[in-house]
């Protein structure tokens, strides 16, 4: 898959017992469209995986591991953007690969990306990064079970500040909260790795069994169906207003 430059805007390589995805975008943010997604689903279901140590997930460029969904993409898509939930299929495929994978972020980490690494067993990032979701912004609804995902996984305060208060959460704060496992310099990330995949290595296949039982105990829960109900019913509305109308009562100062 390449874009219309010709380059390809995942790329994809194994090293021994490692397996690097790189998100390719980097004069786009690295955003993120539905074919990327499906390439990143394919490339985790390829049968070398369970042979690999260790999956990274990292991007290139140096201002943003990923801006989100690229907007553009999915307003010529229009509905068939979201067929097969490609998101949801990508990140199905990181909370499942039978290795532990890594997330290695930088610069802005927004939107979808929020989600998609989410996905990951382990985040690290240099110390510019930055976590935001700006839907509110354009006046949508974030789908439940992303943010379902993100309070599971990143812990309800965060989840609170990003989708229900718009902030931003930086690298101090998503360190201390357990969102990154450890945040530094960028002449610092590979050697993290390196002692990582050692250690994985040390534990053959204990890591595997490990990252089994702490994703059953991780995805136990669903997102209920009577929420996605109304979720696709205030999507629907936010699409038709461009924003969400208040609902019932007043509101502090009218």
């Amino acid at each position: 898959m390449t874009d219309a430059t010709g380059t390809p805007p995942l790329v994809c390589a194994f090293d021994d017992d490692r397996l690097e995805i790189t998100l390719n975008r980097p004069a786009k943010l690295n955003a993120l469209t539905p074919d990327m997604l499906r390439t990143l689903a394919a490339v985790l279901d390829d049968p070398r995986v369970a042979d690999c140590r260790l999956v990274v997930l990292r991007a290139a460029g140096e201002r943003a591991f990923s801006a989100g969904f690229d907007l553009t993409v999915l307003r010529e898509l229009g509905t068939s953007a979201h067929e097969g939930d490609p998101l949801g299929a990508a990140g199905a495929a990181l909370a499942g690969c039978p290795v532990p994978t890594v997330a290695v972020l930088h610069g802005y980490c927004w939107g979808a990306a929020v989600e998609l690494v989410a996905s990951c067993d382990l985040r690290i990032a240099r110390d510019d990064v930055t976590f935001a979701v700006p839907s509110h912004r354009l006046g949508s609804v974030y789908r439940p079970a992303g943010i379902d995902l993100v309070a599971r996984r990143f812990g309800w305060t965060t989840a609170v500040e990003l989708f229900l208060f718009g902030l931003t959460v930086p690298v101090d704060t998503a360190v201390s909260r357990g969102v990154l496992a450890w945040a530094g310099p960028a002449e610092e990330v590979d050697g993290w790795l390196a002692e990582t995949l050692d250690r994985l290595r040390q534990a053959g296949e204990s890591a595997a069994t490990h990252k089994r039982i702490l994703t059953q105990w991780l995805d136990r829960a669903e997102v209920p169906a009577e929420l996605m109900s109304n979720w696709e019913l205030l999507r629907a509305e936010s699409v038709r207003r461009r924003t969400i109308p208040a609902v019932g009562g007043r509101r502090h100062g009218s």
